[in-house]
């Protein structure tokens, strides 16, 4: 009866260190493997979805491509506004009228075309010419508005006349010419400046956009 009662005994702890083996084994070459690989699919998971995240907080790819499109187009739109091309000419007289029109200035126009045979690696140009007459803040008012505009208006020189007196401003250069009594009041010719009526000529160039 020992004998039986032995013989079952390490039947029974056999079974159970079978058991254990089993168990073990399973864990090394089954639940481990899964539990590294899980481990490794979520990082990669946490990986996409962290990039996810930010594609949806700044728009997907696409929309990002879309969107990036439009503002170059804004932009090469802004561009082309700036150059006198081929039917816009009239618009570009018209708005140097209406600029002379606010600020009740005396103004004449020259606009004239590059040359067609012109070759050149940049945009051509076309030379401009204005005259104008009024007041002195009425000037620095127009020029301000030409220089704001969407027009690219290259100056190349400035001409202030007034009595017999000029100002030339060319290429950053300047140069006076002087008619004026030989004992003068400050004050008052700096009164005359601003409240009579000067004229100024302006030479320059705008960018010409034509087809070829």
């Amino acid at each position: 009866m020992k004998i039986k009662t032995r013989s079952r005994r390490q039947e029974l702890i056999t079974l159970i260190l079978v058991a254990i083996a089993l168990l073990t084994g399973t864990v090394l070459f089954f639940i481990a493997p899964t539990i590294k690989r899980v481990k490794s699919n979520y990082v990669e998971f946490y990986k996409e979805k962290t990039e996810i995240e930010r594609l949806l907080t700044e728009g997907s790819t696409e929309e990002l491509l879309e969107r990036q499109a439009k503002d170059l187009r804004d932009e090469l739109d802004e561009l082309d506004n700036g150059f006198i091309t081929k039917g816009r000419e009239v618009e570009f007289i018209t708005f140097l009228e209406g600029l002379g029109e606010l600020y009740n200035l005396k103004q004449m126009i020259q606009l004239n075309e590059p040359e067609v045979n012109s070759q050149t690696d940049f945009f051509r140009s076309a030379l401009l010419t204005l005259k104008i007459e009024g007041d002195f803040l009425d000037l620095l008012g127009y020029l301000t508005e030409l220089e704001r505009s969407p027009y690219y208006v290259n100056v190349s020189s400035i001409t202030i006349v007034k009595d017999g007196s000029s100002a030339v401003f060319a290429n950053g250069a300047r140069s006076l010419s002087r008619v004026v009594p030989e004992k003068e009041n400050n004050d008052e010719n700096v009164a005359l400046v601003f409240g009579e009526a000067l004229s100024m000529s302006i030479t320059g160039e705008v960018f010409w956009q034509h087809e070829q």
